[in-house]
């Protein structure tokens, strides 16, 4: 079974599985810690969105955010538009597209103050992928990347979710070599660790 089919075979329980594993936890953490205004209107670029688990706490966490996410797997964006459909604040701030991370995503000319990955660049040319997005932000603008970490734990995650480890040496070099500088690094064990990188203004 491929990456795609495995996640179209969980899209339904993939919270409850999330959920117990901790990745909640994770997720309000590092967005509690990006350095932005709450009050600010921002434009937030959920790339490989899943089921909306980041797309739906950066909404909770910044009031005026609104957010454009998209994931290649119809099953887990379907179980994202149910979420929304209890949600209508939420859903009026959220646009959901299904398409590929190294196309184009957002329409001529606009552009984000900040984008998200989770566990999606695992799956793709990580280089490629670094460079489309960075495309999609403005000057100055942030890029939290949520990754799994290469430790015992996240040799454990990657078999299960079939999923490439990139050495913390290859993700800098990735985004400094698409202009960006690295802020900080965050860990939340055992498996999870997030790179906050901001673009050259």
């Amino acid at each position: 079974m491929n990456s795609n089919a495995l996640y179209s075979s969980i899209a339904k329980s993939y919270d409850t599985i999330l959920g117990l594993s901790g990745y909640n936890l994770a997720v309000k953490y590092f967005v509690r810690r990006l350095p932005l205004d709450r009050s600010r209107a921002i434009k937030v670029l959920d790339a490989g969105c899943g089921t909306g688990i980041y797309s739906l706490e950066m909404l909770r966490r910044f009031p005026n955010a609104t957010v454009t996410a998209f994931d290649l797997n119809e099953e887990m964006v379907s179980a994202f538009r149910e979420k929304l459909a209890k949600n209508k604040d939420a859903s009026r701030r959220v646009r959901i597209l299904t398409t590929d991370i190294n196309k184009p995503i957002a329409e001529p000319g606009e552009k984000f103050d900040l984008v998200i990955t989770a566990g999606v660049l695992e799956y793709v040319d990580l280089e490629k992928a670094v460079r489309n997005l960075a495309a999609q932000l403005v000057r100055g603008g942030y890029f939290l990347n949520v990754s799994v970490k290469d430790n015992l734990f996240g040799k454990l995650v990657s078999n299960l979710y079939k999923l490439e480890l990139y050495s913390s040496d290859r993700k800098v070099k990735a985004f400094t070599e698409s202009g960006f500088a690295l802020i900080k690094v965050m860990q939340f064990p055992p498996t999870r660790e997030a790179y906050l990188f901001k673009m050259a203004a």
